[in-house]
């Protein structure tokens, strides 16, 4: 027997007792649904228990579940999830739970040698307006491999980009252990070609990366301007397309809009499907809060989750973020949350009667982060069309966000006023008919100012 179980079958009847006082449960009620129950495994994370009969078992997953879990956590601070099964069918399941396991077991070393996180499944992704379609083609994907390449996924970071990729590996892993699944960055795959040249060992790397059924790379903007490191993206590229093996692609952009890549490159990405993920709407917002809640085994008052649906509206990461804080709070002190004290909390996150002062500095800090650039490289004289770029999409929302002049803006790279002028003049004639810029700036903006 694990540590974990023994622990759990020790601290049982004191996890029992918090779920009558907590719920207010009378007696008869104890005695008759909670009383009764016996622990049978632990697997995963997930508890198994046993009820005498199968009505009883399911009453008691629908109406005490949810108790029993947060009994769990509040005696031993660990989220299980609890099952409950019925007794006279235990060596059934047990042998049914003992395969569960093997299976669950192989997975998730399937899982580890793909690099995939086994938390980023479908059923884990909330679907709304901003990536309904999105998801319904990964889904689409996963259960075809091979018959759309590549599938180009794009957007701006935190609005699920990653979990959505890698749903996909999860999938056709789960559909067939035998694949050969394999997610990774794109800096990854830079870090282990440079490493691969300087031993002597491209062959190698090129076995790893040619002989597998699905290739999903991550930010496939890091490979801008990397002439050698896009050659042999390509070369790879082409290998697996050949043989129609699965590609997946994630990007800050479209292709059409990353300054840098080779146009053969470019051209083939847009042979397959590319689609955007957008920022959530409200109800998604509050459907993705909501789910976390019923992953971390708590529950918030609507007003509060409200709260941070209505301020937090840019990206899914930032909602996490201010949700997990409140969690975090609500855990340690053991005090209910309300409306009052999760504004006094997220008053660094969210300060709707106290406006974020936006200066130069930090929109050329969060410009160069979103190109991913150095400050350095987007204030030098350097004239590769991506810095290029940067260096206006600097200027025009310097112009648009703060108050400062021509002069005061081109400090960071000692460019004179005419040449501030004509960069700020680009982006606001690219954005009369280019839709990418125009969302490209609004999460730059979104990253400025995220509530």
């Amino acid at each position: 027997m694990n540590e974990e179980l023994q622990k759990l079958i020790d601290h049982w009847p004191t996890i029992i007792q918090i779920t009558k006082i907590n719920h207010t449960m009378s007696e008869h009620s104890f005695n008759i649904w909670i009383s009764p129950l016996k622990i049978m495994d632990l697997i995963d994370n997930t508890l198994y228990l046993t009820f005498n009969n199968s009505m009883g078992a399911d009453f008691i997953n629908k109406r005490y579940k949810s108790y029993l879990e947060n009994s769990i956590y509040e005696v031993l601070k660990v989220n299980y999830e609890v099952v409950i099964a019925e007794e006279k069918n235990y060596q059934e399941i047990q042998k049914s739970l003992a395969i569960e396991k093997k299976e669950s077991e192989k997975i998730k070393e399937l899982l580890q040698a793909s690099n995939l996180n086994s938390k980023y499944t479908f059923d884990k992704f909330v679907i709304g307006d901003c990536n309904s379609f999105a998801v319904a083609t990964a889904k689409q994907i996963a259960s075809n491999p091979g018959s759309t390449n590549p599938f180009f996924l794009h957007g701006g970071a935190g609005l699920g980009k990653t979990h959505l990729i890698q749903a996909i590996g999860i999938h056709i892993l789960n559909t067939n252990p035998k694949a050969n699944v394999l997610y990774c960055t794109s800096e990854t795959f830079t870090n282990e070609l440079i490493e691969a040249i300087r031993t002597n060992k491209q062959p190698a790397f090129r076995a790893k990366y040619r002989n597998i059924d699905c290739l999903i790379i991550d930010d496939i903007q890091f490979l801008l301007d990397k002439e050698k490191v896009q050659e042999e993206f390509f070369n790879t590229f082409n290998a697996l397309n050949g043989d129609n093996k699965q590609i997946i692609i994630s990007s800050d952009k479209p292709p059409k809009d990353m300054i840098g890549l080779e146009e053969r490159i470019s051209t083939r990405f847009e042979n397959g499907i590319t689609l955007d993920i957008t920022a959530p709407d409200y109800e998604t917002r509050m459907a993705i809060l909501k789910n976390k809640c019923d992953e971390n085994g708590i529950t918030f008052e609507n007003d509060v989750l409200d709260y941070i649906a209505i301020n937090i509206t840019s990206n899914i990461r930032s909602l996490e973020g201010a949700l997990n804080k409140i969690t975090i709070w609500t855990k340690f002190s053991g005090e209910k949350m309300d409306l009052e004290h999760a504004k006094s909390i997220l008053d660094d996150i969210i300060s709707p009667t106290k406006p974020k002062e936006i200066t130069l500095d930090n929109i050329l800090e969060t410009v160069a982060d979103h190109y991913g650039i150095t400050l350095d490289q987007i204030s030098s004289k350097g004239r590769a069309k991506d810095l290029v770029h940067a260096r206006h999409v600097y200027m025009y929302i310097a112009r648009t966000l703060t108050t400062h002049g021509y002069k005061d803006i081109g400090r960071f790279s000692g460019l004179d006023h005419s040449t501030v002028k004509h960069g700020i003049d680009k982006i606001t004639n690219e954005l009369k008919t280019d839709q990418s810029l125009n969302n490209e700036i609004e999460v730059i903006k979104n990253k400025l100012s995220p509530s």
